[in-house]
């Protein structure tokens, strides 16, 4: 085969193994089979005259910005992208900043069982609720119990642990219970068994009935 059409199958396979990198996990193997084939088309390309390996070099010297620039703007958007990158949260307002601020902080030092992969960024859950949370150091699979060691911008750091889980913590405020559903019901049913006289409705009846005399 012409070493022109070579350098040109090899300069669009690069590109084809970087954009297959942006969506499947390959530790950076794609990468590297792309940066061997850039430099491969370029070697066939001067195989194939001066001018077409001239050709070959600015074009790949051209792709490399195109595709980083094209990388950073559609790799976070991809599943693998969403599940690597942590996306900040929002920032809190002025009105719940210190209602906020004190949960997140008691949070330290409990000690949960990760019912999610962190990868290294993910959720763990506490107490029945979900919370953005990001190892400390490497990936933590599921199941393995981690510890919750800080907070930075309402975002739980957490380090893989044998320390036994932490009792889960009641809310203090608990929810309102059947019981006091069917106290106010009797209280209503109560109210309307009442006589008119003791609530002071009977002169309200007087009032109507000498308005229509009149």
């Amino acid at each position: 085969m012409d070493p022109a059409w070579v350098a040109l199958v090899l300069f669009f396979t690069a590109i084809v193994l970087v954009i297959v990198d942006l969506f499947v996990p390959s530790g950076g193997l794609l990468l590297v089979l792309a940066a061997i084939s850039a430099i491969a088309c370029v070697l066939f390309g001067f195989r194939s005259s001066p001018g077409m390996g001239k050709t070959m070099l600015m074009l790949v010297l051209a792709a490399i910005p195109v595709l980083a620039f094209s990388a950073i703007k559609i790799w976070p958007r991809t599943p693998i992208g969403r599940r690597v990158i942590l996306r900040r949260p929002p920032t809190p307002s002025a009105s719940d900043s210190v209602a906020s601020v004190a949960p997140w902080e008691e949070l330290i030092g409990r000690v949960v069982q990760a019912e999610f992969p962190l990868m290294p960024s993910g959720e763990v859950q506490i107490d029945g609720r979900r919370y953005p949370a990001m190892a400390e150091a490497g990936m933590i699979e599921r199941g393995q119990r981690v510890e919750v060691v800080d907070v930075r911008h309402r975002v739980l750091i957490v380090r893989p642990t044998n320390k036994p889980v932490s009792q889960p913590v009641r809310s203090e405020s608990p929810p309102q219970s059947e019981g006091g559903t069917l106290n106010a019901e009797r209280d209503v049913e109560r109210i309307l068994e009442t006589p008119l006289e003791e609530i002071g409705l009977e002169d309200l009846d007087d009032d109507a009935g000498a308005d229509r005399s009149a």
